[in-house]
């Protein structure tokens, strides 16, 4: 399965990431801007299916990924928020679409 998510990330004035996300449904009015700061420090499959426009199963899906910065806390998921937006960046700039770290 192949995931394509549209977003664009840049850099603000002040250093900080911005980024714009472009959700494909019919019902969107308008683009949500938001600073990286606006999220906690450690973000949920919740936070990153909000910041990415995705449902939450393929954000869980998406922490999956071999090189994605998941934290594990017994069952639970969680990432760094900057290292987040940091991998973000990168699959921005990437040529090769990220693996899965696990097949079931």
């Amino acid at each position: 399965m192949k995931i394509v998510i549209e977003i664009k990330v840049i850099n603000d004035d002040d250093g900080n990431i911005v980024f714009q996300n472009h959700p494909q449904t019919e019902n969107t009015q308008t683009d949500i801007i938001e600073t990286s700061n606006d999220y906690p420090y450690i973000l949920t499959a919740t936070h990153i299916s909000e910041i990415m426009g995705i449902s939450k199963r393929v954000a869980y899906e998406i922490m999956d990924y071999k090189d994605f910065p998941l934290i594990r806390i017994g069952r639970t998921k969680r990432v760094k928020r900057e290292s987040f937006f940091r991998w973000l960046e990168q699959q921005e700039n990437s040529q090769n679409p990220p693996e899965k770290d696990k097949t079931y």
